[in-house]
Protein backbone atom coordinates (compact mmCIF):
# COMPACT_ATOMS: atom_id res chain seq x y z
CA UNK A 1 0.00 0.00 0.00
CA UNK A 2 2.86 2.36 0.89
CA UNK A 3 4.68 1.68 -2.38
CA UNK A 4 1.48 2.28 -4.33
CA UNK A 5 1.05 5.66 -2.65
CA UNK A 6 4.64 6.59 -3.31
CA UNK A 7 4.56 5.65 -6.99
CA UNK A 8 1.07 7.00 -7.75
CA UNK A 9 0.92 9.59 -10.54
CA UNK A 10 -0.84 12.85 -9.82
CA UNK A 11 -3.11 14.53 -12.32
CA UNK A 12 -0.60 17.31 -12.90
CA UNK A 13 1.99 14.69 -13.92
CA UNK A 14 -0.04 13.36 -16.83
CA UNK A 15 1.51 13.80 -20.29
CA UNK A 16 0.16 16.66 -22.38
CA UNK A 17 -1.23 14.17 -24.90
CA UNK A 18 -3.37 12.51 -22.21
CA UNK A 19 -4.58 15.86 -20.86
CA UNK A 20 -5.59 16.89 -24.38
CA UNK A 21 -7.81 13.82 -24.66
CA UNK A 22 -9.34 14.42 -21.21
CA UNK A 23 -10.08 18.06 -22.05
CA UNK A 24 -11.82 16.98 -25.24
CA UNK A 25 -14.49 15.28 -23.14
CA UNK A 26 -15.09 18.18 -20.73
CA UNK A 27 -18.12 20.44 -21.06
CA UNK A 28 -17.52 24.14 -21.61
CA UNK A 29 -18.28 25.00 -17.93
CA UNK A 30 -15.82 22.28 -16.88
CA UNK A 31 -13.21 23.64 -19.30
CA UNK A 32 -13.66 27.05 -17.68
CA UNK A 33 -13.05 25.56 -14.24
CA UNK A 34 -10.00 23.64 -15.47
CA UNK A 35 -8.56 26.79 -17.04
CA UNK A 36 -8.32 28.41 -13.59
CA UNK A 37 -6.03 25.69 -12.19
CA UNK A 38 -2.82 26.94 -13.80
CA UNK A 39 -1.50 28.73 -16.88
CA UNK A 40 -0.75 25.49 -18.72
CA UNK A 41 -4.30 24.23 -18.26
CA UNK A 42 -5.71 27.61 -19.24
CA UNK A 43 -3.81 27.51 -22.52
CA UNK A 44 -4.88 23.94 -23.21
CA UNK A 45 -8.54 24.34 -22.24
CA UNK A 46 -9.20 27.13 -24.72
CA UNK A 47 -7.06 26.28 -27.68
CA UNK A 48 -7.10 24.16 -30.81
CA UNK A 49 -10.09 22.03 -31.64
CA UNK A 50 -11.87 22.84 -28.35
CA UNK A 51 -12.40 26.43 -29.47
CA UNK A 52 -15.16 25.18 -31.77
CA UNK A 53 -17.32 24.80 -28.63
CA UNK A 54 -16.50 28.21 -27.18
CA UNK A 55 -18.32 31.46 -27.89
CA UNK A 56 -17.17 34.96 -26.99
CA UNK A 57 -20.06 37.23 -25.94
CA UNK A 58 -19.15 40.90 -26.22
CA UNK A 59 -21.99 42.70 -24.46
CA UNK A 60 -21.90 46.49 -24.76
CA UNK A 61 -25.54 46.96 -23.74
CA UNK A 62 -24.77 47.61 -20.09
CA UNK A 63 -21.01 47.88 -19.95
CA UNK A 64 -18.70 49.79 -22.25
CA UNK A 65 -16.25 50.84 -19.54
CA UNK A 66 -12.51 50.98 -20.05
CA UNK A 67 -12.04 48.11 -17.57
CA UNK A 68 -14.32 45.89 -19.63
CA UNK A 69 -12.57 46.87 -22.87
CA UNK A 70 -9.13 46.34 -21.34
CA UNK A 71 -10.13 42.88 -20.16
CA UNK A 72 -11.34 41.95 -23.65
CA UNK A 73 -8.19 43.28 -25.33
CA UNK A 74 -5.97 41.14 -23.10
CA UNK A 75 -7.43 37.92 -24.45
CA UNK A 76 -5.04 35.89 -26.58
CA UNK A 77 -7.51 33.11 -27.33
CA UNK A 78 -8.29 32.51 -30.98
CA UNK A 79 -12.06 32.71 -30.78
CA UNK A 80 -14.05 31.21 -33.65
CA UNK A 81 -17.55 32.22 -32.60
CA UNK A 82 -18.33 35.79 -31.54
CA UNK A 83 -21.57 37.54 -30.48
CA UNK A 84 -21.74 41.34 -30.30
CA UNK A 85 -24.66 42.90 -28.43
CA UNK A 86 -25.05 46.69 -28.55
CA UNK A 87 -27.46 49.23 -27.17
CA UNK A 88 -28.54 51.49 -30.03
CA UNK A 89 -27.48 54.50 -27.93
CA UNK A 90 -23.89 53.23 -27.77
CA UNK A 91 -23.11 52.60 -31.44
CA UNK A 92 -19.73 54.35 -31.09
CA UNK A 93 -18.37 51.26 -29.32
CA UNK A 94 -18.35 49.42 -32.65
CA UNK A 95 -14.94 51.00 -33.31
CA UNK A 96 -13.74 49.35 -30.08
CA UNK A 97 -15.13 46.04 -31.25
CA UNK A 98 -13.32 46.35 -34.58
CA UNK A 99 -10.11 46.99 -32.66
CA UNK A 100 -10.82 43.90 -30.55
CA UNK A 101 -11.22 41.77 -33.70
CA UNK A 102 -7.57 42.46 -34.51
CA UNK A 103 -6.66 39.89 -31.83
CA UNK A 104 -8.34 36.98 -33.61
CA UNK A 105 -9.58 38.26 -36.98
CA UNK A 106 -8.31 35.24 -38.93
CA UNK A 107 -9.88 32.70 -36.60
CA UNK A 108 -13.48 34.03 -36.51
CA UNK A 109 -15.86 31.70 -38.33
CA UNK A 110 -19.24 32.88 -37.03
CA UNK A 111 -20.43 36.35 -36.04
CA UNK A 112 -23.76 37.43 -34.59
CA UNK A 113 -24.64 41.11 -34.17
CA UNK A 114 -27.60 42.03 -31.96
CA UNK A 115 -28.90 45.61 -31.89
CA UNK A 116 -31.93 47.64 -32.87
CA UNK A 117 -30.08 49.07 -35.84
CA UNK A 118 -26.59 49.35 -37.32
CA UNK A 119 -25.25 51.57 -40.08
CA UNK A 120 -24.21 50.02 -43.36
CA UNK A 121 -20.67 51.45 -43.13
CA UNK A 122 -20.25 49.85 -39.69
CA UNK A 123 -21.27 46.45 -41.02
CA UNK A 124 -18.86 46.88 -43.92
CA UNK A 125 -15.97 47.81 -41.59
CA UNK A 126 -16.65 44.82 -39.31
CA UNK A 127 -16.77 42.36 -42.20
CA UNK A 128 -13.43 43.63 -43.46
CA UNK A 129 -11.92 42.27 -40.25
CA UNK A 130 -13.27 38.71 -40.60
CA UNK A 131 -12.14 37.45 -44.03
CA UNK A 132 -12.67 33.79 -43.09
CA UNK A 133 -16.24 34.22 -41.87
CA UNK A 134 -18.53 31.26 -42.57
CA UNK A 135 -21.70 32.29 -40.74
CA UNK A 136 -23.19 35.78 -40.28
CA UNK A 137 -26.31 36.61 -38.27
CA UNK A 138 -27.60 40.19 -38.34
CA UNK A 139 -30.23 40.64 -35.66
CA UNK A 140 -30.46 44.34 -36.49
CA UNK A 141 -31.82 46.67 -39.13
CA UNK A 142 -29.17 48.00 -41.50
CA UNK A 143 -29.78 51.72 -42.04
CA UNK A 144 -28.52 54.51 -44.25
CA UNK A 145 -25.37 56.26 -43.10
CA UNK A 146 -23.96 59.71 -43.82
CA UNK A 147 -22.37 58.77 -47.13
CA UNK A 148 -25.67 57.55 -48.50
CA UNK A 149 -27.69 60.50 -47.24
CA UNK A 150 -25.23 62.75 -49.10
CA UNK A 151 -26.07 60.82 -52.29
CA UNK A 152 -22.60 59.34 -52.39
CA UNK A 153 -22.41 55.65 -53.23
CA UNK A 154 -20.47 53.98 -50.38
CA UNK A 155 -17.99 51.21 -51.13
CA UNK A 156 -19.53 47.78 -51.43
CA UNK A 157 -18.81 44.96 -49.00
CA UNK A 158 -15.84 42.90 -50.07
CA UNK A 159 -16.93 39.39 -51.14
CA UNK A 160 -16.67 36.80 -48.37
CA UNK A 161 -16.12 33.63 -50.35
CA UNK A 162 -16.25 31.33 -47.31
CA UNK A 163 -19.56 32.75 -46.08
CA UNK A 164 -22.13 29.99 -46.55
CA UNK A 165 -24.67 30.73 -43.79
CA UNK A 166 -26.59 34.04 -43.56
CA UNK A 167 -29.34 35.03 -41.12
CA UNK A 168 -31.14 38.39 -41.50
CA UNK A 169 -33.59 39.63 -38.91
CA UNK A 170 -35.71 41.05 -41.75
CA UNK A 171 -35.48 41.66 -45.47
CA UNK A 172 -35.60 45.47 -45.06
CA UNK A 173 -31.81 45.59 -45.44
CA UNK A 174 -32.24 44.57 -49.07
CA UNK A 175 -33.71 47.99 -49.81
CA UNK A 176 -30.21 49.44 -49.49
CA UNK A 177 -28.55 49.26 -52.89
CA UNK A 178 -24.98 48.61 -51.65
CA UNK A 179 -26.19 45.82 -49.34
CA UNK A 180 -26.09 43.24 -52.11
CA UNK A 181 -26.14 39.70 -50.73
CA UNK A 182 -25.56 38.19 -54.15
CA UNK A 183 -22.25 40.06 -54.38
CA UNK A 184 -20.76 39.88 -50.89
CA UNK A 185 -21.97 36.30 -50.19
CA UNK A 186 -21.63 34.55 -53.55
CA UNK A 187 -21.40 31.03 -52.11
CA UNK A 188 -24.40 30.90 -49.79
CA UNK A 189 -25.75 27.47 -48.92
CA UNK A 190 -28.01 28.46 -46.00
CA UNK A 191 -30.33 31.50 -45.96
CA UNK A 192 -32.69 32.61 -43.18
CA UNK A 193 -34.71 35.71 -44.12
CA UNK A 194 -38.19 37.22 -44.31
CA UNK A 195 -39.85 37.29 -47.71
CA UNK A 196 -41.97 40.44 -47.87
CA UNK A 197 -40.22 42.31 -50.68
CA UNK A 198 -39.78 41.69 -54.38
CA UNK A 199 -36.03 41.92 -53.77
CA UNK A 200 -36.23 39.12 -51.21
CA UNK A 201 -37.93 36.84 -53.73
CA UNK A 202 -35.18 37.71 -56.21
CA UNK A 203 -32.45 36.82 -53.70
CA UNK A 204 -34.04 33.46 -52.87
CA UNK A 205 -34.39 32.79 -56.58
CA UNK A 206 -30.77 33.77 -57.27
CA UNK A 207 -29.43 31.19 -54.80
CA UNK A 208 -32.16 28.58 -55.36
CA UNK A 209 -30.02 26.13 -57.32
CA UNK A 210 -27.40 25.84 -54.55
CA UNK A 211 -29.20 26.39 -51.23
CA UNK A 212 -29.15 23.42 -48.85
CA UNK A 213 -31.15 25.12 -46.09
CA UNK A 214 -33.87 27.79 -46.20
CA UNK A 215 -35.75 29.50 -43.38
CA UNK A 216 -38.42 31.88 -44.61
CA UNK A 217 -41.01 33.94 -42.75
CA UNK A 218 -44.00 35.60 -44.43
CA UNK A 219 -45.51 38.44 -42.40
CA UNK A 220 -48.23 38.66 -45.04
CA UNK A 221 -49.16 36.40 -47.93
CA UNK A 222 -48.33 39.01 -50.59
CA UNK A 223 -45.22 37.14 -51.77
CA UNK A 224 -46.17 33.71 -50.48
CA UNK A 225 -47.15 32.08 -53.76
CA UNK A 226 -44.31 33.75 -55.68
CA UNK A 227 -41.85 32.11 -53.30
CA UNK A 228 -43.57 28.73 -53.69
CA UNK A 229 -42.98 28.90 -57.44
CA UNK A 230 -39.20 28.79 -56.89
CA UNK A 231 -37.49 25.44 -57.35
CA UNK A 232 -34.84 24.40 -54.78
CA UNK A 233 -33.40 21.17 -56.21
CA UNK A 234 -30.61 20.80 -53.59
CA UNK A 235 -32.69 21.69 -50.52
CA UNK A 236 -32.18 19.46 -47.48
CA UNK A 237 -33.80 21.62 -44.78
CA UNK A 238 -36.68 24.09 -44.75
CA UNK A 239 -38.29 26.20 -42.00
CA UNK A 240 -41.52 27.56 -43.42
CA UNK A 241 -43.42 30.13 -41.34
CA UNK A 242 -46.61 31.91 -42.38
CA UNK A 243 -49.26 33.31 -40.07
CA UNK A 244 -51.65 34.71 -42.68
CA UNK A 245 -51.78 31.88 -45.22
CA UNK A 246 -54.45 29.38 -44.11
CA UNK A 247 -54.43 27.25 -47.28
CA UNK A 248 -58.16 27.60 -47.85
CA UNK A 249 -57.65 28.59 -51.49
CA UNK A 250 -57.45 25.76 -54.04
CA UNK A 251 -54.85 27.56 -56.16
CA UNK A 252 -52.61 28.14 -53.12
CA UNK A 253 -52.93 24.49 -52.10
CA UNK A 254 -51.94 23.31 -55.58
CA UNK A 255 -48.98 25.67 -55.71
CA UNK A 256 -47.53 24.65 -52.38
CA UNK A 257 -48.26 20.96 -52.97
CA UNK A 258 -46.25 21.22 -56.17
CA UNK A 259 -43.54 23.07 -54.23
CA UNK A 260 -43.08 20.14 -51.85
CA UNK A 261 -43.39 17.59 -54.63
CA UNK A 262 -40.18 19.03 -56.09
CA UNK A 263 -38.20 18.76 -52.83
CA UNK A 264 -37.09 15.20 -53.39
CA UNK A 265 -33.95 15.51 -51.22
CA UNK A 266 -35.61 17.15 -48.21
CA UNK A 267 -34.50 15.73 -44.85
CA UNK A 268 -35.71 18.27 -42.29
CA UNK A 269 -38.99 20.19 -42.53
CA UNK A 270 -40.51 22.73 -40.13
CA UNK A 271 -43.95 23.80 -41.35
CA UNK A 272 -45.50 26.41 -39.07
CA UNK A 273 -48.36 27.33 -41.35
CA UNK A 274 -51.47 25.28 -40.51
CA UNK A 275 -51.01 22.85 -43.37
CA UNK A 276 -54.00 21.02 -44.80
CA UNK A 277 -54.37 17.39 -45.86
CA UNK A 278 -53.40 17.75 -49.58
CA UNK A 279 -50.13 19.42 -48.60
CA UNK A 280 -49.46 16.78 -45.97
CA UNK A 281 -50.04 14.09 -48.60
CA UNK A 282 -47.67 15.80 -51.06
CA UNK A 283 -44.98 15.91 -48.38
CA UNK A 284 -45.35 12.25 -47.43
CA UNK A 285 -45.51 11.00 -51.02
CA UNK A 286 -42.51 12.94 -52.35
CA UNK A 287 -40.13 13.65 -49.46
CA UNK A 288 -39.26 10.11 -48.42
CA UNK A 289 -35.85 11.03 -46.92
CA UNK A 290 -37.27 13.19 -44.12
CA UNK A 291 -35.71 12.44 -40.74
CA UNK A 292 -37.09 15.42 -38.77
CA UNK A 293 -40.60 16.80 -39.22
CA UNK A 294 -42.20 19.70 -37.34
CA UNK A 295 -45.76 20.56 -38.26
CA UNK A 296 -48.27 23.03 -36.90
CA UNK A 297 -51.64 21.33 -36.81
CA UNK A 298 -55.19 22.61 -36.68
CA UNK A 299 -56.71 21.91 -40.09
CA UNK A 300 -55.86 18.23 -40.45
CA UNK A 301 -58.61 15.76 -41.26
CA UNK A 302 -59.43 12.28 -39.99
CA UNK A 303 -56.60 9.77 -40.51
CA UNK A 304 -54.26 12.65 -41.42
CA UNK A 305 -51.21 10.79 -40.11
CA UNK A 306 -52.11 7.43 -41.61
CA UNK A 307 -49.42 7.82 -44.26
CA UNK A 308 -46.61 8.84 -41.92
CA UNK A 309 -45.33 5.27 -41.85
CA UNK A 310 -44.15 5.82 -45.43
CA UNK A 311 -41.49 8.13 -44.00
CA UNK A 312 -39.33 5.19 -43.01
CA UNK A 313 -36.40 7.41 -42.00
CA UNK A 314 -38.40 9.69 -39.69
CA UNK A 315 -36.63 9.94 -36.32
CA UNK A 316 -37.94 13.20 -34.82
CA UNK A 317 -41.55 14.44 -34.88
CA UNK A 318 -42.63 17.79 -33.42
CA UNK A 319 -46.29 18.80 -33.17
CA UNK A 320 -47.82 22.10 -32.11
CA UNK A 321 -51.24 23.71 -32.42
CA UNK A 322 -54.57 21.89 -32.13
CA UNK A 323 -54.60 18.12 -32.29
CA UNK A 324 -57.57 15.75 -32.44
CA UNK A 325 -57.19 12.09 -31.62
CA UNK A 326 -58.87 11.09 -34.90
CA UNK A 327 -55.83 12.24 -36.91
CA UNK A 328 -54.01 9.12 -35.63
CA UNK A 329 -56.61 6.66 -36.90
CA UNK A 330 -55.12 3.82 -39.01
CA UNK A 331 -51.57 5.06 -38.49
CA UNK A 332 -49.09 2.21 -38.67
CA UNK A 333 -46.15 2.05 -36.24
CA UNK A 334 -43.28 4.42 -36.97
CA UNK A 335 -40.48 2.04 -36.12
CA UNK A 336 -37.65 4.52 -36.78
CA UNK A 337 -39.13 7.33 -34.68
CA UNK A 338 -37.04 8.03 -31.59
CA UNK A 339 -38.06 11.51 -30.46
CA UNK A 340 -41.47 13.18 -30.00
CA UNK A 341 -41.85 16.86 -29.12
CA UNK A 342 -45.23 18.25 -28.14
CA UNK A 343 -44.92 22.05 -28.00
CA UNK A 344 -47.84 24.32 -27.06
CA UNK A 345 -50.33 21.75 -28.25
CA UNK A 346 -53.98 21.33 -27.25
CA UNK A 347 -55.71 17.96 -27.55
CA UNK A 348 -59.39 17.12 -27.62
CA UNK A 349 -58.91 13.90 -25.58
CA UNK A 350 -55.41 14.04 -24.09
CA UNK A 351 -55.19 10.54 -22.62
CA UNK A 352 -56.70 9.00 -25.77
CA UNK A 353 -54.09 10.80 -27.88
CA UNK A 354 -51.26 9.46 -25.73
CA UNK A 355 -52.63 5.94 -26.04
CA UNK A 356 -52.52 6.21 -29.82
CA UNK A 357 -49.09 7.86 -29.75
CA UNK A 358 -47.80 4.96 -27.68
CA UNK A 359 -48.97 2.47 -30.34
CA UNK A 360 -47.58 4.60 -33.17
CA UNK A 361 -44.14 5.01 -31.60
CA UNK A 362 -43.04 1.69 -30.10
CA UNK A 363 -39.33 2.62 -30.03
CA UNK A 364 -39.60 6.16 -28.66
CA UNK A 365 -36.45 7.23 -26.81
CA UNK A 366 -37.13 10.88 -25.99
CA UNK A 367 -40.33 12.75 -25.09
CA UNK A 368 -40.57 16.54 -24.69
CA UNK A 369 -43.87 17.96 -23.45
CA UNK A 370 -43.94 21.78 -23.22
CA UNK A 371 -46.97 23.89 -22.40
CA UNK A 372 -49.47 21.11 -22.67
CA UNK A 373 -52.60 20.06 -20.77
CA UNK A 374 -51.51 16.52 -19.88
CA UNK A 375 -52.41 15.45 -16.33
CA UNK A 376 -51.44 12.80 -13.79
CA UNK A 377 -53.35 10.06 -15.62
CA UNK A 378 -51.38 10.79 -18.79
CA UNK A 379 -48.08 10.69 -16.92
CA UNK A 380 -49.10 7.41 -15.28
CA UNK A 381 -49.88 5.99 -18.72
CA UNK A 382 -46.53 7.13 -20.10
CA UNK A 383 -44.63 5.53 -17.20
CA UNK A 384 -46.45 2.25 -17.58
CA UNK A 385 -46.52 1.94 -21.36
CA UNK A 386 -43.75 3.98 -23.05
CA UNK A 387 -41.12 1.78 -21.48
CA UNK A 388 -38.42 2.46 -24.09
CA UNK A 389 -38.11 6.12 -22.99
CA UNK A 390 -34.61 7.23 -22.08
CA UNK A 391 -35.14 11.00 -21.83
CA UNK A 392 -38.19 13.00 -20.74
CA UNK A 393 -38.82 16.74 -20.40
CA UNK A 394 -41.96 18.13 -18.76
CA UNK A 395 -42.33 21.90 -18.78
CA UNK A 396 -45.29 24.21 -18.14
CA UNK A 397 -47.76 21.37 -17.61
CA UNK A 398 -50.09 22.91 -14.98
CA UNK A 399 -52.28 19.81 -14.58
CA UNK A 400 -49.42 17.60 -13.41
CA UNK A 401 -49.20 17.28 -9.63
CA UNK A 402 -46.79 15.49 -7.33
CA UNK A 403 -48.99 12.35 -7.59
CA UNK A 404 -48.14 12.00 -11.28
CA UNK A 405 -44.61 10.72 -10.56
CA UNK A 406 -45.50 7.70 -8.45
CA UNK A 407 -44.75 5.26 -11.28
CA UNK A 408 -41.53 6.85 -12.52
CA UNK A 409 -39.59 3.67 -11.73
CA UNK A 410 -41.66 1.82 -14.35
CA UNK A 411 -39.40 3.43 -16.98
CA UNK A 412 -36.37 1.12 -16.72
CA UNK A 413 -34.25 2.95 -19.32
CA UNK A 414 -34.97 6.53 -18.25
CA UNK A 415 -31.61 8.20 -17.53
CA UNK A 416 -32.47 11.90 -18.06
CA UNK A 417 -35.39 13.79 -16.53
CA UNK A 418 -35.99 17.54 -16.89
CA UNK A 419 -38.75 19.34 -14.96
CA UNK A 420 -39.52 23.00 -15.54
CA UNK A 421 -42.16 25.48 -14.39
CA UNK A 422 -44.14 22.80 -12.55
CA UNK A 423 -46.29 23.67 -9.54
CA UNK A 424 -45.02 20.80 -7.41
CA UNK A 425 -45.59 21.00 -3.67
CA UNK A 426 -42.87 20.95 -1.06
CA UNK A 427 -41.99 17.36 -0.23
CA UNK A 428 -43.18 15.93 -3.55
CA UNK A 429 -39.95 13.94 -3.88
CA UNK A 430 -41.19 11.65 -1.12
CA UNK A 431 -43.76 10.29 -3.60
CA UNK A 432 -41.18 9.33 -6.24
CA UNK A 433 -39.84 5.78 -5.93
CA UNK A 434 -36.08 5.18 -6.36
CA UNK A 435 -35.30 5.02 -10.08
CA UNK A 436 -32.54 4.81 -12.70
CA UNK A 437 -32.26 8.54 -13.56
CA UNK A 438 -28.67 9.75 -13.91
CA UNK A 439 -29.23 13.30 -15.22
CA UNK A 440 -31.77 15.55 -13.49
CA UNK A 441 -32.73 19.17 -14.21
CA UNK A 442 -35.03 21.29 -12.02
CA UNK A 443 -35.96 24.69 -13.46
CA UNK A 444 -38.37 27.12 -11.80
CA UNK A 445 -39.85 24.54 -9.48
CA UNK A 446 -40.50 27.36 -7.03
CA UNK A 447 -41.97 25.39 -4.11
CA UNK A 448 -38.95 23.13 -3.63
CA UNK A 449 -36.83 23.90 -0.57
CA UNK A 450 -33.41 23.00 0.82
CA UNK A 451 -35.02 20.17 2.78
CA UNK A 452 -36.34 18.69 -0.48
CA UNK A 453 -32.78 18.53 -1.80
CA UNK A 454 -31.83 16.12 0.97
CA UNK A 455 -34.25 13.56 -0.51
CA UNK A 456 -32.50 13.52 -3.89
CA UNK A 457 -29.79 10.94 -2.98
CA UNK A 458 -32.49 8.45 -1.96
CA UNK A 459 -34.84 9.06 -4.90
CA UNK A 460 -32.09 9.26 -7.52
CA UNK A 461 -29.32 6.98 -6.20
CA UNK A 462 -27.54 6.77 -9.58
CA UNK A 463 -27.45 10.52 -10.20
CA UNK A 464 -24.25 11.81 -11.82
CA UNK A 465 -25.35 15.32 -12.86
CA UNK A 466 -27.88 17.69 -11.33
CA UNK A 467 -28.84 21.13 -12.63
CA UNK A 468 -30.91 23.47 -10.47
CA UNK A 469 -31.98 26.81 -11.95
CA UNK A 470 -34.21 29.59 -10.58
CA UNK A 471 -35.81 27.50 -7.82
CA UNK A 472 -36.42 30.49 -5.60
CA UNK A 473 -36.73 28.74 -2.22
CA UNK A 474 -33.46 26.84 -2.67
CA UNK A 475 -30.35 28.53 -1.28
CA UNK A 476 -26.64 28.25 -1.90
CA UNK A 477 -26.24 26.77 1.58
CA UNK A 478 -28.72 24.01 0.70
CA UNK A 479 -26.79 23.27 -2.51
CA UNK A 480 -23.52 22.97 -0.58
CA UNK A 481 -25.15 20.61 1.90
CA UNK A 482 -26.37 18.45 -0.97
CA UNK A 483 -22.92 18.41 -2.58
CA UNK A 484 -21.46 17.00 0.61
CA UNK A 485 -24.02 14.17 0.45
CA UNK A 486 -23.35 13.24 -3.20
CA UNK A 487 -19.71 14.18 -3.95
CA UNK A 488 -19.71 11.93 -7.03
CA UNK A 489 -22.43 14.04 -8.67
CA UNK A 490 -21.76 17.23 -10.64
CA UNK A 491 -24.15 19.92 -9.37
CA UNK A 492 -24.71 22.90 -11.66
CA UNK A 493 -26.63 25.93 -10.41
CA UNK A 494 -28.09 29.08 -11.95
CA UNK A 495 -29.80 31.98 -10.15
CA UNK A 496 -29.61 30.50 -6.66
CA UNK A 497 -29.91 32.65 -3.52
CA UNK A 498 -26.69 33.31 -1.62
Amino acid sequence: MDSFTKDAMELMDLPVEILEIIFDYLTVPDLKNASMVCLQWSNMAFSGRRMHRVRLNVDFRNDDSQDYLTLLRRSKRQYRHVVLEIDSKKMTVISCFIELLENFKRSVESLKLVSYYVEYSQIRDILLEVPNLKKLSLQAMVLLDHAQTANLMPPSIKPLHQLTDLVLQSDSSLQLQPFDICTFAPNLRKLDMDCDLTRAVEVFSHFSDRLKSVAVFFKTNAFFLRFCEINFPELLEIDFYSDDEQFDDDAAVRTISTFFARLKRLQMATLRCNITQPIMNALIENCRDITCLHIKTGNLENRAFSGLANLTKLKVLTLDGWLRSIVFEDCKPLSALQELRLHSIAMDHTLECFKKLSTMMPNLRKLDVIEQDMDDDCLHFICKNMVSLQQMLLEICPNITEDGFEYLNRLPHLFELSLGYLDLLQGFLVLIPPNEVKLLSLNRCDKLTDDDLMLIPHVFPLLTRLKIASCHLITFAGIERLRSQIPWCTVITEHILE
